[in-house]
């Protein structure tokens, strides 16, 4: 018996193979083949690579996982900008078309899965991508019980998700909605210092190195609500319509001390500019502060539950790949 596994196909799409005794047989991510960062939809010649290493065909798979739900990603989003139409409504029919556009990509992605995969229509399954990632970290590991946290930009339209894994099972405890997330913030900055956005991430943390955390509580009031509370965005540093490349607002230009735009010298070419690199390792200050004391609060609330081992760590190596 073999399980193919698919990430979301929106972006870096990646397939992996498992044989009967969980072991991973194969796994590439489509853009180590094609030598291209801006490769999506279905990882196609991923999944040949892990046909032919394992010496196999379709018909040798049982069952074909996918990393997301479209519907359920779809509906979220669309009832996030529905809330904001009153405020923004031309940026809200704008996304809400997007998704739409986007839900019906992925759902046109699915069928084509099925017919390459054939047999009975249940062979391909779309699973919750916040559990995906649960799940990765926490059947990867030793711990027969553990707190986890998974956290991404949107994964499946939501931010992140608290559960507890407890044997062979995953209950999920919370969920954090769209947009109290810290990868969409560090995305909105990577952009503000003049890196490409969902691709240079990187670029901000090593840029955070050299810098200094001078503007760490403007970030920590920015990224939650309450000491050793859940991310939650501060609106009033964000342009009511969450929307565009940049959606910051004028108050955090101004607690920058700054004008009302990224300054001309933002740029990759200028990696020595003291305030790039003090702004970027006051958000990654943030960052730590936020998650840590988060994590160590989630910890002691769920003592009850008797987790075993390094809860906290489990609940750091959860986190998407995308996050920070």
């Amino acid at each position: 018996m073999y399980i193919l596994g698919l990430s979301a196909m929106g972006h870096d799409p990646a397939a992996a193979l498992i044989d009967g005794q969980g072991a991973i047989v194969a796994a590439i991510e489509e853009g180590k083949l094609g030598r291209t960062r801006s490769f999506g939809g279905i990882p196609r010649g991923a999944i040949r690579f892990c046909l032919e290493r394992a010496k196999i065909r379709w018909l040798d798979i049982e069952r074909v996982a996918i990393a997301s739900q479209p519907s359920g990603a779809f509906f979220r989003k669309a009832l996030f900008r529905a809330r904001l139409a009153p405020f923004a409504p031309i940026s809200s029919a704008y996304y809400f078309n997007k998704a739409l556009g986007e839900l019906g990509h992925e759902l046109n992605n699915s069928r084509i899965l099925r017919e390459m995969a054939g047999g009975s229509a249940d062979r391909v399954i779309n699973y919750d991508h916040h559990l995906c990632h649960a799940a990765s970290a926490y059947f990867g590991s030793r711990f027969g019980q553990s707190l986890i946290v998974s956290l991404d930009n949107q994964g499946d339209g939501r931010a992140g998700i608290v559960a507890l894994g407890e044997g062979t099972r995953i209950r999920e405890l919370s969920s954090i909605p769209f947009p109290n997330s810290l990868a969409w913030l560090f995305t909105q900055i990577t952009s503000f210092l003049g890196f490409s956005s969902n691709a240079s991430e990187h670029k901000t943390q090593w840029l955070s190195l050299s810098g200094e955390p001078v503007f760490t509580d403007l970030f920590v009031e920015m990224l939650r609500r309450e000491p050793k509370g859940p991310p939650h965005l501060n609106k009033k540093f964000f342009k009511r319509d969450f929307a565009g490349k940049l959606s910051l607002s004028v108050e955090f230009y101004r607690r920058l001390g700054i004008s009302h735009e990224p300054l001309p010298e933002f740029s990759s070419e200028d990696p020595g500019n003291p305030l790039r690199m003090n702004i970027a390792s006051s958000l990654e200050k943030a960052c730590e502060i936020v998650l840590t004391e988060w994590l160590e609060s989630l910890r002691s609330r769920t003592r009850g539950d008797k987790p075993r081992g390094d809860d906290l760590g489990r609940a750091r190596a959860a986190l998407g790949p995308r996050t920070l």
